[in-house]
């Protein structure tokens, strides 16, 4: 699983408040036009940062816990990684 250490990082830091099972933790990627991705769960002026036609996302969920991390397509290099709660952008690192 790529970026998975980003991703337990963040977990992590939930973990106070919920017991993360990381074994539970299911990925999958894609990807996808620039035009495609849903801008309700980017933060805002994200377009200076996705200069490219094409990213590769990928999806860390748990529960009602996902993390997104939005990939150079050619390098894989993050962009953005966001934490979404319950469908809605909770907090995000610009990399």
């Amino acid at each position: 699983m790529e970026h998975i250490e980003k991703v337990k990082e963040i977990f992590q830091r939930l973990e106070s408040q919920t017991p993360i099972d990381y074994s539970q933790i299911a990925s999958e990627s894609y990807e996808l036009f620039v035009s495609e991705l849903d801008r309700r769960l980017l933060p805002v002026n994200c377009d200076k940062l996705l200069i490219d036609d094409k990213v590769r996302v990928y999806y860390y969920a748990y529960d009602e816990l996902i993390v997104y991390v939005i990939t150079h397509i050619r390098t894989d290099i993050p962009i953005i990684t966001g934490l979404l709660v319950e469908n809605k952008l909770q907090a995000y690192i610009i990399n």
